[in-house]
C-alpha cells in the first residue's frame, strides 16, 4: 500500500452522516434494544436469583463453614456426652382468683400471672435455696463433691477457682486463682480464715498426689447462676407454674428443684399474709378513729340534752316523742331541710381542708371515711378501696424488695395516679355538687314560709347531734364489719400457691439436649456464612453478571465470553482448550450482535476500550477479528494502544514498524500492515513507543489511515488504551464514532467504570454495547445469558479425520484472559 492511496484528509477524521448507521446518535447510551436500555430498579433491590447466584458463587465459603459447623457440633455432642446431663421437673399450683365471692375471708389472688415468674426469680427465692443446697461451691470434678460437704460461708466471700493439693503427702497447699493462699502439714486444720468460708477437709483429701478443684462464688453470684439454669414456665390460665431444671447429679438436680418450690410456696404465703395483716391493721386503725369520733357525737348529743332538760317545753315543736311533728308536715319538711343542708355543709367544709392539704401533706385517707358523702359516693369509694388495697400490696411488697424492684415501681405508679389524678378529680367534683345541693336546700327552705322560720335553734341543734350520732354509728358498724371479716381472713387464710408435684432423681440423662443444641451451632454457623456471603456479595463494588452490568451502565450486554478452560502455552499461542466450542459460539454471538447493532451503513469502523487493564479488551479485539474474517469479511485490526500495544504478541508478528512509525511518516502503509495466519485478517502493531504518541493520534495522519482502510477492508478494529489511561480513547472513538466497552467479571470495578464512561457522553462516541469477559455462569438461571450451549452441536466437518485447528487466540499465561 503506497501513500498515496492515504488520500489527504481534514485533520481528526470523523466519519461521514452516510457511514453512521440510520437513526444513530452520539449518547453512550444509543443503539441499546429496549429491553436492556434502561438501568434497572436498584430501589427494588436484588432478586430470587441474584440472592442465589450469590450463593453459588459462595459455595465454597458455605462448604467451609458447614465442616466447621459439623466438627463444631461433633465436638460438643461428644463432651456433652461425656458429662451427662438430667433434668427434673416440679409443678406448684396457684390458686385462681375466678371463683366469685364465697364469703367474708375468701381473697384475690396475690399477684397475676406474669408477677408469679418475677417472683420465682427473686433472691427471697434463690438464696436460701443457693444456702441450703449449698450451690455456692462446685467441684471440678463430681467425684470430689463429698469431700466438700462440709464447707460453709463465713462473710464476705473471696470468689474464684480454688485447688487444695498435696504433693508428698505431708504437707498441703491452698492455690486461689493460680495464687497460693496458704500452705500448711497438719491435716486437721480448719482452711478459708479470711476468705470468706469455712472449711475442715477429710484426711484422705490430703493424699500423696491428690488434687482437689473447685469454684467458690458468692451467694448472690451462685443465685443469679441458679436464675439462668431455671426453666419457669406457667400455663395461659396461670393455674400450674412448671419448674425445670437440669444438672450433672439426678439426686442433687431433683432436691434443687424441690428447694427452690417449697421457698417459692413460703414466700408467697409470706407476702399474703403479710398483707392481710397490714389490711387488718389498716382497718382497725380506721374502726379506732370511729369509734372515738362516736364517743364525742354521743357525749355531745348528751351535754345538749342536759343543758336543755331545765328549759320550758318548747311543744308543739318539740321533737319528744314526735306526736306533734307528725300532725304538722310543713314542719317536718322545714326541719329536714335544714338539717340536710347542715350536714351538706359539713361534708363540703371537710372534703374541701382534705383536698387543701394534699399538695402539702398528702391524701388523708383515713379522713374520708368520716365523710358521709364520701363514703356513700359511688365513684369515690371504689376508688378509696383500690387505693387502700395497693397500699398494702406495696407494704408487703417492700418487706421482700427495694423501692427500685419493678414490682414496687409498677404498684408506687398506680398509688401515684389514685391519690394526685384519680382521687382529687373526684373529690372536686363532689365539693361542687355539694355546694350546689346547700344551695338548692336553702332555696326550698325559704320557700316554705316565714312562719315556719321560728323554729327553736335547740331544736334543731339537738336534731343534728342525733344526725351525727346515728351516721357514725352506721360507719362504725359497717368499718367493725370488715375488720372481722378481714381478721378471720387473716387467721384462717390458705397460701395462694401450693406443691402439687415435686420433683423426683431422673433415671436416664438428656438425650435431646446435646443434638438440640449441636444442631443449632451447626445451623447457626451456616447461616453466619450464608449472611456473609449475601453482604459481601451486596456490597462488592466489582461487575460479576450480566444483570449487574445493565443495572450499573444501562447498556445492552453483547456478548459473554466464558473463561477459557485449560492451559496456556507462552506468548500467542494455546495448549489445549476444553471449552473451546463455548468460546467460538460467544464470539459468533457477539458479532452477530455487533452487526445487528452497527447497521449496514459502510464499513464497520470500531474502537474497542475498557476502563482499566487486564480487562481483556485485547482479547476481544483479535477473537472478534478472526470472527470476522472467519464470515468472509476483510477485517484488519489496528493497534492504536501506542502506550503498551500487545495485538502482535496474540496474533504472532511484530509490534514494529506500526502505527507510531506511519504517523511520524517514517514507514509506509504496505510497511505497517502486516497478515496473519488467520485468511482474510490483517493487522497493524502499535509501533515503537514515543513521548507524544497521544498527540500523534489527532494528527491528520491518523485520519489519512483510517479513510484509506475504509476503502480497503469491511471491518476495522482500532485496540485503544484503557479509559483509566488517559484521552487516547476518547480520541479514538471521536475519530471511529464507535465503541466496544470490554468489562472483565469479578475484576472490573462499578465506580471506576461508571467514572470513565460518564465522558462519553458529551463526545460524538456510540458505545454499541458491553462485552462480558472472563464470565463464568453459575447455573442459576445461566442460560438466560452466554456460555452455556448443548454438547454435541459443534461445528465440524464429517471427513475431518484430525481436530480442527483451535481458532480461539488465548491470552498471555495460564487463566490471565486478560
Amino acid at each position: 500500500m503506497s501513500d498515496h492511496h492515504l488520500s489527504p484528509l481534514s485533520r481528526g477524521y470523523v466519519p461521514s452522516e452516510e457511514s453512521r448507521p440510520s437513526g444513530a446518535v452520539t449518547s453512550p447510551y444509543a443503539g441499546a434494544p429496549t429491553e436492556f436500555a434502561a438501568p434497572m430498579d436498584e430501589e427494588a433491590g436484588p432478586g430470587i436469583r441474584a440472592y442465589l447466584s450469590a450463593l453459588y458463587r459462595g459455595k465454597w465459603v458455605i462448604l467451609t463453614a458447614a465442616l466447621i459447623g459439623a466438627a463444631a457440633w461433633y465436638g460438643y455432642s461428644t463432651f456433652m456426652a461425656a458429662v451427662p446431663q438430667y433434668a427434673a421437673q416440679g409443678r406448684i399450683w396457684i390458686q385462681g382468683s375466678g371463683r366469685g365471692d364465697q364469703g367474708p375471708i375468701v381473697t384475690d389472688e396475690l399477684l397475676q400471672q406474669s408477677s408469679w415468674l418475677d417472683l420465682l426469680q427473686t433472691y427471697a427465692v434463690l438464696d436460701p435455696v443457693v444456702t441450703d443446697q449449698r450451690l455456692y461451691v462446685r467441684a471440678h470434678d463430681p467425684a470430689d463433691a463429698g469431700l466438700l460437704e462440709d464447707l460453709t460461708l463465713d462473710g464476705p466471700v473471696r470468689a474464684g477457682s480454688y485447688r487444695l493439693t498435696s504433693p508428698t503427702g505431708e504437707g498441703w497447699i491452698l492455690v486461689r486463682d493460680n495464687e497460693t493462699v496458704t500452705r500448711g502439714v497438719s491435716p486437721g486444720t480448719v482452711l478459708g480464715t479470711g476468705m470468706g468460708f469455712i472449711w475442715a477437709p477429710p484426711s484422705e483429701a490430703f493424699r500423696e498426689g491428690r488434687d482437689i478443684a473447685f469454684t467458690l462464688m458468692t451467694l448472690r453470684d451462685a443465685a443469679r447462676d441458679l436464675r439462668e439454669e431455671l426453666v419457669p414456665t406457667i400455663d395461659p390460665r396461670g393455674s400450674f407454674l412448671t419448674i425445670d431444671f437440669q444438672g450433672p447429679d439426678p439426686e442433687r438436680t431433683a432436691d434443687v428443684v424441690n428447694a427452690v418450690m417449697d421457698q417459692f410456696v413460703a414466700v408467697a404465703a409470706d407476702l399474703k399474709s403479710s398483707n392481710l395483716d397490714a389490711e387488718a391493721e389498716v382497718l382497725l386503725g380506721q374502726l379506732r378513729a370511729t369509734e372515738a369520733e362516736l364517743t364525742a357525737a354521743e357525749q355531745a348529743l348528751e351535754a345538749h340534752q342536759i343543758q336543755t332538760v331545765t328549759l320550758p317545753s318548747d311543744r308543739p315543736y318539740s321533737v319528744q316523742g314526735g306526736t306533734e311533728m307528725t300532725r304538722n308536715p310543713a314542719f317536718q319538711e322545714y326541719f329536714d331541710l335544714t338539717a340536710a343542708a347542715d350536714a351538706a355543709r359539713r361534708d363540703r367544709e371537710r372534703l374541701q381542708e382534705i383536698l387543701t392539704s394534699i399538695p402539702t401533706g398528702g391524701l388523708e385517707v383515713e379522713a374520708l371515711a368520716f365523710v358521709p358523702a364520701a363514703d356513700a359516693s359511688p365513684q369515690l369509694r371504689p376508688m378509696v378501696d383500690a387505693l387502700l388495697d395497693a397500699q398494702v400490696e406495696r407494704d408487703g411488697l417492700l418487706d421482700r424488695y427495694t423501692m427500685e424492684h419493678p414490682l414496687v415501681q409498677e404498684v408506687s405508679t398506680r398509688i401515684n395516679r389514685l391519690e394526685e389524678t384519680m382521687i382529687p378529680g373526684i373529690l372536686t367534683e363532689l365539693v361542687q355538687q355539694l355546694g350546689a345541693y346547700e344551695q338548692q336546700l336553702a332555696t326550698r327552705r325559704s320557700a316554705s314560709g316565714a312562719s315556719l322560720s321560728s323554729i327553736p335553734p335547740r331544736t334543731i341543734q339537738e336534731a343534728q347531734l342525733g344526725r351525727t350520732v346515728a351516721i357514725t354509728e352506721e360507719l362504725y358498724a359497717d368499718l367493725q364489719t370488715r375488720y372481722m371479716a378481714a381478721e378471720l381472713a387473716r387467721r384462717s387464710s390458705i397460701p395462694d400457691v401450693s406443691v402439687l408435684d415435686r420433683a423426683v432423681p431422673p433415671n436416664d440423662p438428656v438425650d435431646g439436649a446435646p443434638i438440640s443444641i449441636g444442631l443449632l451451632i451447626f445451623f447457626g454457623v451456616i447461616g453466619l456464612a450464608v449472611a456473609g456471603v449475601l453482604l459481601y456479595d451486596r456490597f462488592d463494588s466489582r461487575i460479576r453478571t450480566p444483570d449487574q452490568v445493565m443495572s450499573a451502565f444501562g447498556l445492552p450486554v453483547l456478548g459473554a465470553i466464558p473463561r477459557i478452560q485449560g492451559a496456556r502455552n507462552g506468548r500467542g499461542g494455546s495448549g489445549q482448550i476444553r471449552n473451546l466450542g463455548q468460546i467460538r459460539e460467544a464470539f459468533r454471538q457477539l458479532r452477530t450482535s455487533l452487526e445487528y447493532a452497527y447497521g449496514t451503513a459502510g464499513p464497520m469502523l470500531l474502537t474497542v476500550s475498557s476502563s482499566s487493564m487486564e480487562e481483556g479488551k485485547t482479547l476481544v479485539s483479535t477473537n472478534l477479528g478472526v470472527s470476522f474474517a472467519e464470515l468472509g469479511l476483510r477485517t484488519v485490526i489496528l493497534d492504536a494502544d501506542t502506550r503498551r500495544g500487545d495485538v502482535h504478541h496474540f496474533l504472532g508478528g511484530t509490534r514494529t514498524p506500526g502505527l507510531t512509525e506511519f504517523l511520524q511518516s517514517s514507514a509506509s502503509g504496505e510497511e505497517v500492515i502486516q497478515s496473519t495466519s488467520h485468511p482474510g485478517l490483517d493487522f497493524i502493531g502499535s509501533g515503537a513507543r514515543v513521548p507524544h504518541s497521544p498527540e500523534l493520534l489527532s494528527s491528520r495522519r491518523m485520519g489519512d489511515l483510517l479513510a484509506a482502510l475504509r476503502k480497503m477492508y469491511d471491518v476495522i478494529l482500532v485496540d485503544s488504551p484503557p479509559l483509566g489511561a488517559g484521552a487516547d480513547p476518547l480520541v479514538l472513538g471521536s475519530i471511529t464514532g464507535h465503541m466496544l466497552f470490554v468489562v472483565r467479571s469479578g475484576t472490573t470495578e462499578k465506580d471506576f467504570a461508571m467514572a470513565k464512561l460518564e465522558p462519553l457522553d458529551r463526545l460524538p462516541i456510540r458505545v454499541m454495547g458491553v462485552v462480558l469477559n472472563d464470565y463464568v455462569p453459575d447455573k442459576i438461571g445461566a442460560y438466560r445469558y452466554y456460555g452455556s450451549y448443548l454438547p454435541g452441536y459443534d461445528v465440524s466437518s464429517e471427513a475431518e479425520a484430525e481436530p480442527r485447528e483451535e481458532r480461539i487466540i488465548a491470552g498471555v499465561g495460564a487463566g490471565s484472559q486478560s
